[in-house]
């Protein structure tokens, strides 16, 4: 591509002649030979096309930019003061921590035991509202608390069946009058809770049990 005087006049296809109209483009964007537009004129008129800022603009720009940039700051400032090694929320994390690794044993052992009391008030918080639904002032050995009485064997079969996988072999032995059924082993409280309940779910009968004081009777 031949690079033409700033003088010199051209023609439409940016040939140099004799009373020719000057182009509006500068004579350093000229035409190659064969009519092809250089890199340097692609580059130059996508320039004019980019959109023009005026000089309010640019300062509003600036502006905005300015105070973005200084909430960015702020924000890094204020995190970086919670997480220094003097600050307060550093201090209470660790704390948290030492507290839950020390607590983590003891609530691993008393777990069941936590478990049985909550099913226990489960237990209580489902009859008081069987209780207040119905409207119940009889006795609790009544007919009218027989479905307040399955909610919770049911409560109870599942823990145990879940909990402690308990099961009962030959209930099919169970006479239909009177009979005396005895434990093979010293029962736990678990397990009179779990024996009477699966057994009032699959007869609809009570076991009338002897066993020591401390025992208590599911309604």
């Amino acid at each position: 591509m031949a690079i033409k005087d700033n003088n010199e006049e051209l023609d439409g296809e940016g040939r140099a002649g004799p009373g020719r109209a000057r182009t509006s483009l500068p004579p350093r964007f000229v035409r190659s030979r064969d009519g092809a537009r250089s890199p340097l004129m692609l580059w130059q008129q996508s320039f004019d096309a980019a959109p023009r800022f005026s000089f309010k603009q640019k300062i509003t720009n600036m502006n905005s930019f300015s105070v973005g940039e200084e909430d960015l700051t702020w924000v890094m400032e204020l995190l970086n003061k919670w997480m220094s090694p003097n600050n307060y929320l550093n201090s209470f994390t660790d704390y948290s921590a030492y507290l839950f690794w020390v607590l983590v044993p003891f609530v691993l052992l008393f777990s069941p035991v936590l478990m049985i009391l909550g099913f226990i008030y489960l237990s209580n918080l489902l009859l008081h509202i069987y209780k207040r639904k119905v409207n119940l002032k009889e006795d609790y050995l009544s007919k009218s608390w027989d479905n307040g009485r399955r909610a919770v064997a049911h409560l109870w079969d599942m823990y145990g069946t879940v909990w402690h996988g308990y099961e009962v072999h030959g209930m099919d032995k169970v006479p239909e009058g009177p009979g005396l059924i005895v434990f093979y082993h010293g029962a736990f409280p678990l397990d009179y809770y779990y024996f009477v309940s699966r057994l009032y779910l699959r007869t609809g009968r009570f076991c009338r049990s002897v066993v020591d004081y401390h025992f208590s009777k599911i309604p």
